[in-house]
C-alpha cells in the first residue's frame, strides 16, 4: 500500500507541479475536520431552512453578525500573537492573553447597551434584545476562551484541537437543531450557541493548562497584538456591517436571503482554507526568489482551482438553495451565483498577501489590509440603500477582486 502511495503521490507531484504527499499529511486532521463541520454546518442550515421562519433565520443572523463585529474591542489580533509567543517558549502569554481579552472585551459594554436600547425602545424587538443580553453577559469568555485552540497549535497539538473541533461541531449542530425545532425562539437558540460554543473551550482551557508549561512571560505580546489587530480592523469591521446595515435598513428577512445565499460561497472558502495551510506554511521558508518562482509556476494553476470551484458553485446553486433552503428562498438563488465569482480570485490573492506577509512588506500590509475595506464600506453606503441586496453583493465582489489587483501590483513592485 505504501508502495501504491508513493508512486501515486509522485505521478501526480510531476502532472500538476506541486508536492500532493506534503499537501495529504499535512492537510489530513484539517480535512478530517472540515468534513465533519460542513455537514454539521449544512444539517443546521436545512432545519433552519425547512422549519424555521425567514425572520428567524435573519435574525439569528443578525445577532450573530453583532457579535462578530464587536469581537474587535477584545483583540483579534492577539490570538495570532499568541502563537507567535508560545513558539518562542513564552507559555505564560497563554494566561495573559486570555486576561487581556477579557479585561479589553468589558469595553463592549456601552455598545451592546446602546443596541438593546435600540432594540427595545426604536424597534420593540424584545427577542433581539434579550438575546443580545445574553451574548453580552458572556462575551468576554466567548472572546477569550477560545485562545486554548492558539496555544495547542503552537504547541503542536493537532490531534486533541482535531478532537476538540469535532466535538465543538457535532455539540452545535445537535443543539441548535433542536432549539430550532423544538422551540422556534431566538432567545432558546442564542443559548443553546453560547453553550455549544462554552462548554469545548470550557474543556480545551483545562487541557491545556493541565500541559507543562513554563512561567516565561513574554512583554511584546499585548503590543503587537494591538497592532494585528489594529491591521485587520477595516477588514473585520467591513466583514459584519454591510450584513448589519442591510438587515437595519431592509429588514431581517432580506438579511435571511442574503445569508442564505452567502453560506454556500463562505462553505467553499473555509474548505480551500485547509488545504491551503500547507501551502502558506512553505511559503514562510521560500526566500524572495523562491517567492518568485513559485508565482512563475503556479499563478495560473491557483487561478484555474478559483475557477473550476466558482464555475461549478454557479450551476450548483439553484440545487443548494432550493434543497437546502426550500422554494420559499428562491430569491437567492441568483445572489448565490453572482457571490460565486469572488471565489474565483481567492487562492492567488491569499499567495500573494502572504509573500507580503512573509518578506515582511509592512507598509504594503497597511496598504493592502486598508484600501480594498474602505473601497467595499462605501461602496455599502452608496449602493446598500439603492440596490439592497444587489448593493451588498456588488460590494462584496468587487472588493475581492481590487485585493487581487492591489496584491499583484504590490508584489511585482
Amino acid at each position: 500500500m505504501k508502495l501504491i502511495y508513493n508512486r501515486f503521490t509522485n505521478f501526480t507531484t510531476k502532472i500538476i507541479g506541486l508536492d500532493t504527499s506534503y499537501l495529504a499529511k499535512n492537510s489530513f486532521l484539517g480535512f478530517i475536520q472540515q468534513v465533519v463541520g460542513v455537514v454539521c454546518g449544512l444539517t443546521i442550515i436545512y432545519v433552519f431552512g425547512h422549519f424555521g421562519s425567514k425572520l428567524l433565520f435573519g435574525q439569528y443572523n443578525y445577532i450573530l453578525s453583532i457579535f462578530g463585529l464587536l469581537g474587535l474591542v477584545a483583540l483579534p489580533g492577539l490570538d495570532s500573537a499568541l502563537i507567535r509567543s508560545v513558539a518562542k517558549g513564552h507559555d505564560h502569554a497563554f494566561i495573559d492573553g486570555i486576561m487581556s481579552k477579557i479585561r479589553y472585551s468589558l469595553l463592549s459594554v456601552p455598545i451592546f447597551v446602546g443596541f438593546i436600547i435600540y432594540h427595545i425602545y426604536l424597534k420593540s424587538e424584545y427577542e433581539i434584545a434579550l438575546s443580545l443580553t445574553l451574548i453580552a453577559l458572556f462575551f468576554p469568555l466567548l472572546t477569550s476562551l477560545s485562545l486554548f485552540n492558539e496555544f495547542l497549535t503552537a504547541k503542536k497539538k493537532f490531534v486533541p484541537l482535531t478532537i476538540l473541533a469535532l466535538v465543538s461541531s457535532i455539540l452545535t449542530a445537535i443543539l441548535l437543531c433542536y432549539a430550532i425545532y423544538f422551540t422556534h425562539n431566538l432567545i432558546v437558540i442564542t443559548l443553546m450557541y453560547i453553550i455549544s460554543t462554552l462548554a469545548p473551550s470550557f474543556a480545551g482551557l483545562w487541557y491545556a493548562l493541565k500541559m507543562k508549561r513554563n512561567k516565561i512571560k513574554d512583554k511584546n505580546l499585548i503590543k503587537y497584538g494591538k497592532f494585528l489587530s489594529s491591521l485587520n480592523f477595516i477588514t473585520w469591521a467591513t466583514g459584519y456591517a454591510g450584513q448589519i446595515l442591510l438587515g437595519s435598513l431592509l429588514g431581517l428577512e432580506k438579511l435571511a436571503i442574503y445569508s442564505a445565499a452567502n453560506r454556500f460561497p463562505v462553505s467553499i472558502q473555509k474548505n480551500i482554507f485547509v488545504f491551503y495551510k500547507p501551502i502558506t506554511s512553505k511559503l514562510a521558508y521560500q526566500s524572495t526568489n523562491d517567492h518568485k518562482r513559485t508565482i512563475e509556476k503556479h499563478a495560473l494553476k491557483l487561478l484555474l482551482i478559483g475557477a473550476i470551484l466558482s464555475v461549478l458553485l454557479y450551476f450548483l446553486s439553484p440545487v443548494l438553495i432550493t434543497f437546502f433552503f426550500t422554494t420559499s428562498y428562491k430569491e437567492a438563488i441568483n445572489y448565490s451565483r453572482l457571490l460565486s465569482l469572488s471565489i474565483f480570485p481567492l487562492p492567488l490573492s491569499w499567495v500573494f498577501s502572504d509573500i507580503l506577509l512573509y518578506q515582511q512588506k509592512k507598509r504594503e500590509q497597511v496598504i493592502l489590509s486598508i484600501y480594498p475595506q474602505i473601497a467595499k464600506l462605501i461602496l455599502y453606503i452608496i449602493f446598500i440603500p439603492i440596490w439592497g441586496i444587489n448593493g451588498l453583493v456588488f460590494a462584496f465582489v468587487a472588493e475581492r477582486y481590487i485585493s487581487l489587483c492591489l496584491s499583484y501590483y504590490l508584489v511585482r513592485k
